[in-house]
């Protein structure tokens, strides 16, 4: 097709929907984000010879827009300030808001040239348009709606004029209108942007062929010049001048107006009393005539029904009339249905009553269902108490009545009881109880009160008393005694048992444990646990028969020979298992010495020990053939392995004083030292001036230095040197070598070349003698691929040969990366440069630096990279990419 060809195609008819691109996803009247996204197809349509194919891509991919692989991305596009046409980022809500949170905004012209962002009125709808463009980027798009409307109808029947009104610029004429959304946005909606899509609301405009340039207006109302005359056919307003001015034909399609006495005579009024010889009489005439209208019964005639007064000419129903006790008013309810006294008329349905005994109808209003029930009035109605459970009583509430199993809050007034009596809630005057007082919760007795047996005898109380097994007789078994010290006695005679007021307990007689008698003596023992602590064993126990001894405060003592029951024998034992509480963050020992000593001042006394724990060498005498492995005053024997530092024993400060010390093992330092006098032998080796026979390892101050010899005996430190530098021999320097660049100057650089490996809606060609990939328009692309070499360590040069046919100023070519390792994703590292424009001599090879967008790069990682045109400029022609390292 030719150049004007496809110019005028451009103009007249512009593009055109060919198929595809159907709208599904969004859900209508559901105010929320997920009822705001929505999908597309692929589709296809044409700009006169050229067809244009959209399908679905991933956003992680350059140049790709999502439509249906998940909710579509879409731009939303609209006017700034000054009237150019702008665009939002892609979003899978493309729906405008001023700020956050608000409602939807539309796109107003202000006049002028200027346009705004207005926010949408509370429940007021809006449109937004989707189109389909060229755009190879984002060829689905969004246009913000342009007005605002106070009701679903109107925006329905307006929002086509106002797409046919965006005109042209920019969005034309390669543009096609698919559909257009309707929608409410309110301050009570939910989501993030506050709207709905109405029902109804989604118009599919594919198949009406509303285009770019080729758009005319097809509504009366969107046309200028509206209050010209060019509508001959019609009377204008502006004819009228004065009240009551009528049009009046003059022909075939002509009116002229008229008024006043040419009115009158084009109907044939009078304004004053005038005969007209086509009437039979005047009106003055009409109405002497006797009877004029024969059709009519005159008044002066004969009425059988009454005639005078008010109710003259009207008749009167129990007057005039016969069958009066006839059933003609079905209507109607007739006495007659009633035929006992207390009937009753029911309703049976709509419209219609029968009669109903009185039993009947107590029957249909009663709420009662059950025998026992009762009806009672509650706070607006009568109502059903249902029968209560047996052995309760009525009892009245705050409000209502209720069935109830406790008297609560009454007083009986000297009642005599004879019975049981449960715990009712009762308050009770003095009375004679003539059976048993049951009490299944407890007595309640107020301040100064008691319950007391009325027989006592010397001073005793009898609280608690037994009955022999044949019956003959009671027998106390616990009673107070003692008014001044008061004292609970248990036992029958004597009492085994005291428990004093005074903070004692007496025992008469034996305390026996587990079938074990135990004699407190003259000592005592306390059990107390508040302080966590199971036995506290205080002021002095002795134990295995000997004496007690004033200056040892638990002494036990004594011989113990051992029953032979296991394999283990010991005088004291602590064994168990110790459960930490969450709240025990400080320690945990089965066995915690915790004491302290305070020495007498009175006298100038040496002391030979003071110690937390003194064990002394046990005397042993080894008996018959007995061997003995090992005798020890203090056996391990082991360390715990649980802990962040294990070991038998843990010294955490002071000094450890070792009269002698036999290591059967390694031992092992740690971060610790050893301090060794000058000339002392240790297991026959010895050690003098250690500082001047070794180098310390702190003189080796950073990550790289080195120990190098300057001659017999002699070590100094080389700090580390410079990257890539290398060790070299130098006898000049007093150790006898440096660290210096390698022989050349600098790291040796390497160097290598790929081709162009791919093109992608470009082509692949040859440019002379050159394989090349060419690029004559926007969109096209072509790719290289290579892997970093494993010695890489810094890029020196990394550049895309290109070629131009043309000379230019400032070609627009956008270059594009993605680099990443083994193991990683593609474009763990992603890096463009789509600002940069370059000078081009046409026919002349031109290196593009691409170093700026491999910023990361490291050894063992493949790259890709990816070349177009970022604006339409002749012919790119792209070789490859030439990388040069060290």
């Amino acid at each position: 097709m030719s150049g004007k060809t496809h110019h005028w195609l451009h103009d007249i008819n512009g593009a055109a929907w060919h198929d595809g691109l159907t709208l599904s996803g969004y859900t209508e009247a559901t105010d929320s984000d997920a009822a705001l996204t929505f999908e597309l197809t692929n589709g296809v349509y044409f700009d006169e010879d050229l067809e244009h194919t959209i399908i679905d891509g991933a956003p992680a991919t350059q140049y790709s827009q999502q439509l249906n692989g998940g909710d579509a991305s879409i731009p939303i596009v609209y006017k700034n300030a000054t009237g150019v046409w702008v665009e939002d980022a892609a979003s899978t809500l493309p729906y405008k808001l001023i700020s956050a949170g608000n409602r939807l905004a539309f796109n107003r012209d202000d006049g002028g040239g200027n346009w705004s962002q207005v926010e949408v009125a509370d429940g007021k709808w809006v449109s937004m348009t989707i189109i389909a463009t060229n755009d190879w980027q984002y060829p689905i798009k969004a246009i913000q709606g342009q007005n605002q409307y106070t009701d679903k109808k109107t925006a329905v029947e307006e929002a086509t004029a106002e797409i046919i009104s965006f005109g042209g610029g920019t969005l034309s004429p390669e543009v096609i209108t698919l559909y257009r959304f309707v929608m409410q946005t309110k301050d009570t909606f939910s989501g993030t942007k506050k709207a709905k899509i109405e029902t109804d609301g989604v118009t599919d405009f594919r198949g009406s062929q509303i285009l770019g340039e080729a758009a005319a207006a097809s509504d009366h109302g969107t046309l200028s010049g509206l209050a010209d005359d060019d509508h001959a056919q019609y009377v204008k307003d502006s004819e009228f001048t004065a009240d009551s001015e009528i049009l009046v034909g003059t022909g075939s399609g002509t009116f002229q107006k008229e008024s006043g006495a040419t009115l009158r005579t084009s109907i044939g009024t009078y304004s004053t009393a005038q005969t007209d010889t086509a009437i039979d009489n005047d009106i003055a005439t009409h109405a002497g005539l006797s009877d004029p209208h024969t059709g009519y019964r005159l008044e002066s005639a004969d009425h059988t029904h009454q005639t005078t007064g008010a109710q003259a000419g009207k008749l009167d129903h129990g007057a005039a009339l016969d069958g009066l006790g006839d059933d003609d008013h079905t209507q109607y309810t007739k006495h007659s249905l009633a035929t006992a006294v207390s009937d009753f008329l029911v309703a049976s349905g709509v419209g219609v009553f029968v009669k109903k005994t009185l039993a009947e109808t107590l029957g249909i209003i009663s709420p009662l269902t059950t025998r026992g029930d009762i009806m009672f009035r509650n706070a607006t109605v009568s109502t059903r108490l249902a029968k209560g459970a047996a052995n309760t009583v009525l009892v009245m509430g705050a409000n209502d009545p209720a069935w109830s199993a406790i008297l609560a809050g009454l007083t009986l007034t000297s009642p005599t009881i004879n019975g049981t009596i449960g715990t009712t809630g009762l308050t009770l005057p003095a009375f004679t109880a003539g059976g048993l007082i049951n009490a299944n919760g407890y007595i309640d007795m107020a301040t100064g009160t008691s319950i007391r047996n009325s027989l006592t005898t010397g001073g005793h109380w009898f609280g608690l008393t037994a009955r022999d097994v044949d019956g003959s007789a009671w027998v106390a078994l616990a009673r107070v005694i003692n008014a001044n010290d008061p004292y609970i006695d248990f036992g029958t005679a004597g009492g085994a048992l005291k428990i004093y007021g005074s903070n004692k307990i007496e025992l008469q007689n034996t305390l026996t444990l587990n079938s074990q008698a135990f004699d407190a003596g003259s000592g005592y023992c306390e059990i107390n646990t508040t302080g966590k602590v199971g036995l506290l064993m205080d002021g002095g126990i002795t134990s295995g028969g000997v004496a007690a001894s004033n200056c040892l405060q638990n002494y036990f003592g004594g011989n113990f020979v051992s029953g032979g029951v296991g394999n283990h024998a010991a005088k004291l034992f602590v064994g168990g298992e110790l459960l930490g509480f969450e709240n025990d963050t400080g320690t945990l020992s089965i066995v915690r010495l915790f004491g302290s000593v305070k020495t007498q001042d009175s006298a100038d006394d040496v002391i030979s020990v003071v110690s937390q724990l003194w064990l002394r060498e046990p005397t042993i005498t080894v008996q018959g053939s007995t061997t003995i492995a090992v005798a020890a005053t203090l056996y391990i024997d082991g360390a715990p392995t649980e802990g962040v530092t294990d070991a038998s024993i843990y010294v955490a400060s002071g000094d450890t004083n070792l009269a002698t010390l036999t290591m059967r093992g390694v031992l092992a330092m740690g971060a610790n030292s050893i301090t060794l006098d000058a000339n002392e032998t240790v297991d026959g080796i010895d050690v003098s001036s250690l500082d001047s026979a070794v180098v310390k390892k702190a003189t080796l101050t950073t990550k790289g230095d080195l120990y190098v010899a300057t001659g017999a005996s002699t070590v100094v430190r080389i700090g580390v040197g410079t990257d890539t530098h290398v060790l070299t021999a130098d006898s000049g320097e007093t150790p006898g070598i440096k660290w210096a660049e390698a022989a050349g100057g600098g790291a040796a650089t390497k160097e290598f070349f790929v081709p162009v490996t791919h093109v992608d809606n470009a082509s692949g060609d040859f440019y002379g003698d050159y394989p090349v990939g060419q690029c004559t328009t926007n969109g096209q692309h072509t790719y290289m691929a290579f892997c970093v070499p494993q010695d890489f360590s810094s890029i020196t040069e990394a550049v895309v040969v290109i070629l131009s046919n043309t000379n230019e100023t400032d070609a627009d070519i956008d270059i594009f990366s993605d680099y990443a390792a083994n193991d990683e994703a593609y474009n763990t590292h992603s890096e463009s440069d789509t600002a940069s424009v370059y000078q081009l001599t046409g026919n002349r090879w031109f290196e593009v630096d691409i170093s700026g967008i491999l910023s990361s790069l490291a050894t063992g990682d493949y790259v890709g990279i990816m070349c177009d045109m970022g604006s339409d400029f002749g012919t790119l022609r792209v070789l490859g990419v030439r990388f040069k390292y060290a």
